[in-house]
């Protein structure tokens, strides 16, 4: 339908131009949808193009966002590549980050038993024994290195108890 005009402005790092602001129709859709085409460049050389309803916004605006969510999205399949999720547990705006703080902290008790007892198992193998565990009442348990000690035990590993100072 139009282009609109590009002014001149200093562009943040990692952008080396916008190239076009594009008002567009597409063929075949309702014509009631006035679309919006933004191109950019980033300094790597590849062109990245952005459909968008968004009117109200600068070129170089939604050309901002795009590039954040598109840093938001790597880091949200890296993510789940790190913590092995498969898939959310819910669709509440709390469920993403309660998953991603349970992932951590399993994952930092892995380690704390890999490190600190030995433990030679699998992720796996290591929250289901976990959940099991869950099921016993926590005063039952005892103290914290008791319950170190009992899931080292659990696990088959060999924990040497510390020595004392009198």
């Amino acid at each position: 339908m139009e282009r609109r005009q590009i002014p001149e402005l200093s562009l943040p790092a990692g952008m080396r131009a916008i190239r076009s602001d594009w008002t567009i129709l597409l063929p075949g859709w309702d014509q009631d949808l006035v679309l919006r085409l933004v191109s950019y460049q980033l300094t790597n050389g590849i062109l990245i193009r952005v459909l968008t309803e968004r009117h109200e916004l600068s070129a170089l605006s939604i050309a901002q966002l795009y590039k954040e969510r598109r840093t938001i999205e790597n880091w949200g399949r890296w993510l789940k590549r790190l913590y092995k999720v498969k898939e959310p547990l819910g669709r509440s705006e709390n469920t993403l980050p309660l998953q991603i703080v349970a992932a951590f902290v399993t994952d930092l008790l892995l380690r704390v038993f890999k490190q600190g007892g030995g433990f030679k198992g699998s992720l796996y193998e290591f929250v289901t024994t976990c959940r099991d565990l869950a099921l016993v009442p926590l005063s039952r348990l005892g103290s914290l290195r008791d319950v170190h000690l009992r899931v080292a035990k659990l696990l088959g590993l060999q924990v040497e108890s510390p020595k004392r100072k009198l």
